[in-house]
C-alpha cells in the first residue's frame, strides 16, 4: 500500500485595491534592461505591480530594447509591444492579459496569436500543470529558470500530461519510458538507472540534491501525483550538483499552485491488484513550504529467479514468486522543505532553498536461495535474512542569485550559486542464513507452505552489520551567459566542491576530496527564429576510497563530457525537437596496481594495491522530438545509440570490451495520443512502442544473450464532462515474454521477467 500526502503552507498574493484604476493612469519611473521580450516584458509587469498572462513559447524569441522614463501601466505596455501585433488587455480581478490587435490597428494580414490563457504573477514559469502538452519550453534543473533551447546538452521533460495518459505510479516506470535511461532491478525493491553506460547515482526534488544509492533499502521517489514534471538532463552535471557519475541528472519538479484554484483526483484499478488513489488540491501562492510524508509496505523479494550452469534461462513461469507472504521491507520518508524568492526591480532574482528527509526502513526479514546441486540446475537450500532498522538523515541546502547585468554594449546573465548536503546513515545490524532448509526442488515450490515463518534465536545464523556513515558536500559556483552578437552566447562557469566521508569510530574509513574544481563551457548559435545550434564541454568528479601502494586515497574519477546538436522550437513552441552527438570519457578510476606488492599490506590482504588508471568511454548520438506535430495530436519520440567500453582496465581482456553489454545500444520510445474532433469529440486515443536491440551479460566464460524486442502501450479515454474523464491503460499490449534483467550467474538470482500486459482503469476528475 502507497500512501503520499503533500501539503503546501503558502503566502497569498494581495487582492487588487479599489484605487488600481487610477494607478493605472498614473506615471511611474521605469528602468527595464534590454534583452527577450518575454523577460522584458515580465520585469515590467513586476516593476508594474500587476498580475500579467504570459507564455514565453508564443512570445518566441523576440528580442526588446528595454524600457526607460515615465510612463503609465498601459503605455508602457503598449511600447513594449509594438509591432508584436498584441495587446495588454486589464481584466477584471486586476489581472492582465495578452490579446491580438483589431485587424486594424496591427496593420498586417498575417494571422493572429490567440489569446494567452495563463496566468502568473511571476516571470515565465516552467510548470506544466496546465499545459495540456507533452512539450516544453522551459525547465529548473539548470539551478534557475532556463529556456530548454540554451541549455547546451540533451533535455527530456515528462510534462503533467504525458504523466497523467500514461498512469504511472513511480519514477522506476517513467525512467523504463524515458529515452536515454535504462532501468535494471537489483531485486524487487532496489532498483538503478543508467545513461550513457554510467550509473545515475544522484536524484534532485526541486533541484536539492536526494541521494539515490541502489543498495540503500530505505530510499523512496515521490509519488507521481505529486509531481508537475520529471527533468532529465543527459551528460556530466558536475557544475549542478558535484560529486557524481558522468551520466544523467532526473529532477523531480513538485506541483506548484497556479494562479487560479483548481483541484484533480483520480482513482485506477488494474492487473495484479493495483489500486490508487490520488487528489490534488492547490491555492495561489509565491512562497512555498510543505511536509510530505511516504509509506511504502512491501512483500517483494531478495532476488528474482535462478539460470542455469550454462547460462541458459530454466524456463520457470512468468508467476513464479520464490518467495513467502511474510517477506518484509516496509520504508517511510518524511521530508520537509521550503522555497523563498525575491525578485529586484533591476531583474535579479533571490532564491533560497532547504529541505530535512527521513529515510526510515522497519527492517526486512526476506528469504535467500542458493545452489544445492551443480548436476540439478532446480535444487537449492533456502534460508531467511532478519535485519533490524536502518535508516538515513539528509539535510540540504541551496541560494541562488541570479539576473542580468550590462557590458561592452551589450545585455548578460550571471548566475551565483552555493549548495550544502549532509547525510548520516544509520547503519543496519542483522542476521543470514537463519533456519536454514535444505534441497528444495523450486520447481514445487509455494510461497504459503514451502517454508514456515522462521524466528531468530542465539547460534541460528550469522551476524551482519553495516556502519554508521556521515557524507558531507558542499560548494560553490558561478555561470555566465556572455551575449557575444545577437546571434552567438557563450555559457562559462566553473564550480569549487569540498567532499567527504567518514564513519565514526573507524579513523581508517575516512576520505575527503578538498577544492575540487569542476569547469564548464558551451556555446549556443541561433541559425533562425526556431532552430540552434550548440556545443558544450562539462565534467564532474567520483571520489574513490581505494588506497595507492604509498597508503594515499586514489584522486576522484573525472568524467569529462563533449556535446553538439541542434535544437529547434517549432509551431509557436508547441513542438520542440533535438539531435545531439556526445563523447564522454570516465578517467582515474581505481584499478589494481599489478606493480605493487601482492598482497599490499596493511590495507589490501588479498590483493594488489590500487592505482588511477582505469579510463572508459562513451559515445553515440541521440534524437528527440515532443509537443504537438498537427492539431490534436502530441508526441513523445526519442532514440539513443550508445556504444560504450573499456578503454583501460587491469584485466587486459576487459579492455575494448562493452563497458555494459546488458544495456542496448539502439533504444526507441515513442507514444503519440491524439484528441478527435466531430462526433468523436471527447475521446483520446493514443499507442506506443519501446524497442530495444540485442544484448548479453557474462561471467567467466559463460554468457546469456537476450535478442531485441518491442513492447507496445495503448490508451483509450473519454471525456465524461467538464469535470470527468474515463481512461484505459494497456501496457505491454501484445503480452511480450521478455526479461527486465538476466545474467548468467547460476549461484545469485538474478533474472527478472518483465512486466506481462497489464491494464488499468481510471477514474479522472479536474475541477
Amino acid at each position: 500500500m502507497l500512501l503520499a500526502i503533500a501539503l503546501l503552507l503558502a503566502a497569498a498574493a494581495p487582492a487588487p485595491s479599489r484605487a488600481a484604476s487610477s494607478a493605472q493612469a498614473a506615471q511611474r519611473s521605469f528602468s527595464v534592461a534590454a534583452g527577450p521580450l518575454a523577460h522584458v516584458i515580465a520585469q515590467y509587469a513586476n516593476q508594474a505591480g500587476v498580475a500579467l498572462s504570459f507564455d514565453a513559447a508564443q512570445l518566441g524569441r523576440r528580442q526588446s530594447p528595454g524600457l526607460q522614463g515615465r510612463y503609465a501601466v498601459d503605455d508602457g505596455f503598449a511600447r513594449l509591444l509594438e509591432g508584436t501585433a498584441l495587446q495588454a488587455v486589464h481584466e477584471s480581478g486586476g489581472v492582465y492579459t495578452l490579446r491580438p490587435l483589431p485587424a486594424a490597428a496591427s496593420g498586417t494580414g498575417g494571422q493572429m496569436l490567440g489569446t494567452v490563457n495563463v496566468r502568473a504573477t511571476a516571470p515565465a514559469s516552467a510548470t506544466t500543470e496546465t499545459s495540456d502538452s507533452y512539450a516544453a519550453s522551459l525547465v529548473t534543473g539548470y539551478k534557475g529558470l532556463q529556456s530548454v533551447r540554451d541549455i547546451p546538452q540533451p533535455v527530456t521533460v515528462l510534462t503533467r500530461q504525458w504523466l497523467d495518459e500514461q498512469a504511472l505510479p513511480d519514477l522506476h516506470a517513467v525512467l523504463q519510458h524515458t529515452p536515454g535511461v535504462t532501468v535494471e532491478y537489483i531485486d524487487s525493491e532496489r532498483i538503478a538507472y543508467y545513461s550513457r553506460g554510467y550509473q545515475i547515482d544522484s536524484l534532485q526534488v526541486d533541484g536539492l540534491n536526494v541521494n539515490q544509492v541502489a543498495s540503500a533499502s530505505t530510499f523512496i521517489q515521490p509519488d507521481m501525483a505529486m509531481l508537475d514534471r520529471v527533468e532529465v538532463l543527459r551528460g556530466a552535471t558536475g557544475l549542478l550538483r558535484g560529486a557524481g557519475s558522468p551520466s544523467a541528472m532526473v529532477n523531480m519538479v513538485r506541483k506548484r499552485p497556479t494562479a487560479q484554484w483548481q483541484g484533480s483526483a483520480a482513482l485506477t484499478l488494474g492487473s495484479w491488484d493495483r489500486q490508487r488513489m490520488e487528489a490534488d488540491l492547490g491555492p495561489r501562492t509565491t512562497l512555498t513550504a510543505g511536509l510530505q510524508h511516504t509509506d511504502l509496505q512491501a512483500t517483494g523479494s531478495w532476488g528474482g529467479l535462478p539460470a542455469a550452469a550454462d547460462g541458459s534461462q530454466l524456463g520457470l513461469p512468468r508467476s513464479t514468486y520464490l518467495g513467502t507472504p511474510w517477506n518484509t521491507r516496509d520504508r517511510h520518508n518524511q521530508q520537509a522543505f521550503a522555497e523563498l524568492e525575491h525578485r529586484l526591480d533591476s531583474g535579479w532574482q533571490l532564491k533560497a532553498q532547504a529541505a530535512h528527509t527521513r529515510f526510515r526502513s522497519d527492517g526486512f526479514k526476506q528469504t535467500s536461495f542458493s545452489r544445492a546441486s551443480d548436476s540439478n540446475p532446480y535444487l537449492f537450500d533456502v534460508s531467511t535474512s532478519i535485519y533490524g532498522g536502518d535508516g538515513s538523515t539528509q539535510n540540504a541546502l541551496s541560494l541562488l542569485a541570479s539576473g542580468p547585468f550590462e557590458a561592452l554594449g551589450r545585455r548578460h546573465e550571471l548566475s551565483l550559486g552555493a549548495d550544502l548536503q549532509r547525510i548520516r546513515s544509520t547503519g543496519a545490524t542483522g542476521y543470514w542464513g537463519v533456519s536454514p532448509l535444505r534441497n528444495v526442488d523450486i520447481r514445487g515450490w509455494n510461497p504459503y507452505t514451502s517454508y514456515p515463518e522462521p524466528f531468530y534465536s542465539e547460534g541460528n545464523g550469522n551476524a551482519y552489520s553495516s556502519p554508521v556513515s556521515h557524507i558531507h558536500q558542499y560548494g560553490g559556483f558561478a555561470r555566465a551567459r556572455l551575449s557575444l552578437t545577437d546571434s552567438l552566447t557563450a555559457i562559462a562557469g566553473a564550480r569549487l566542491s569540498w567532499w567527504s566521508y567518514l564513519e565514526p569510530g573507524n579513523a581508517q574509513s575516512g576520505y575527503s576530496v578538498r577544492r575540487e574544481l569542476t569547469p564548464y563551457a558551451g556555446l549556443v548559435h541561433a541559425l533562425s527564429d526556431t532552430l540552434d545550434a550548440y556545443a558544450s564541454y562539462s565534467e564532474i568528479f567520483s571520489p574513490q576510497d581505494k588506497k595507492a601502494a604509498d597508503g594515499s586515497i586514489l584522486a576522484p574519477a573525472r568524467g569529462e563530457d563533449l556535446e553538439a546538436g541542434l535544437k529547434g522550437s517549432f509551431m509557436d513552441g508547441r513542438l520542440q525537437g533535438s539531435v545531439s552527438v556526445f563523447r564522454i570519457q570516465r578517467v582515474g578510476s581505481a584499478m589494481q596496481d599489478t606493480a605493487s606488492a601482492m598482497p599490499c599490506l596493511p590495507y589490501y590482504p588479498a590483493s594488489h594495491c590500487f592505482m588511477a588508471g582505469g579510463k572508459s568511454r562513451s559515445q553515440g548520438w541521440e534524437l528527440e522530438l515532443s509537443g504537438e506535430p498537427a492539431p490534436g495530436w502530441q508526441v513523445l519520440a526519442g532514440y539513443t545509440y550508445t556504444h560504450a567500453r573499456y578503454l583501460r582496465d587491469a584485466s587486459e581482456a576487459n579492455v575494448g570490451q562493452p563497458l555494459r553489454p546488458v544495456d542496448p545500444r539502439h533504444a526507441l520510445r515513442l507514444f503519440a495520443s491524439h484528441r478527435f474532433k466531430g462526433p468523436l469529440q471527447g475521446w483520446t486515443a493514443g499507442a506506443g512502442v519501446r524497442l530495444q536491440s540485442d544484448a548479453y551479460d557474462s561471467v567467466g566464460d559463460v554468457t546469456t544473450r537476450q535478442g531485441g524486442y518491442a513492447l507496445f502501450d495503448a490508451l483509450l479515454a473519454y471525456r465524461l464532462d467538464d469535470t470527468y474523464s474515463l481512461q484505459l491503460n494497456v501496457s505491454n499490449l501484445l503480452d511480450k515474454r521478455y526479461y527486465a534483467k538476466f545474467s548468467p550467474n547460476s549461484t545469485y538470482f538474478n533474472n527478472y521477467y518483465g512486466d506481462p500486459r497489464n491494464v488499468t482503469v481510471s477514474l479522472r476528475a479536474r475541477f
